[in-house]
């Protein structure tokens, strides 16, 4: 199986020299699963940073929820702790580490040529 371009369930927002953005489609079909995904070169070490936006939803009204405990955890802890489920099929996980792969070494090459 090799890497796709396009790339299924991968698209590419912005590509700049040091930053690049992919919305991460979720193989469910629901655009309110997506994943935005941005990499960006800190240009002070040269170290990559990988920052996932998801957007959550909270059960609030769901049996069994406990919002006495979700606002006391906000209140006294400044966060709740959630999680969010993002399926891939094959293709699209490999899409998705070829994306990061690239983007790494387009922006590692930046930095090269920058430094020279």
């Amino acid at each position: 199986m090799k890497s796709q371009t396009p790339a299924e369930g991968i698209m590419s927002l912005t590509k700049d020299k040091n930053l690049h953005v992919y919305r991460i489609a979720c193989a469910c079909s629901s655009s309110d699963c997506d994943v935005h995904m941005w990499i960006q070169v800190n240009e002070d070490d040269g170290d990559i940073c990988v920052e996932f936006f998801v957007e959550t939803t909270t059960p609030f009204w769901q049996q069994g929820f406990n919002r006495f405990k979700a606002a006391w955890d906000i209140l006294i802890h400044g966060h709740r702790k959630d999680s969010h489920v993002l399926m891939l099929s094959k293709q699209e996980a490999l899409n998705l580490g070829t994306s990061l792969i690239d983007s790494i070494e387009i922006i590692d090459d930046h930095l090269t040529t920058k430094s020279k």
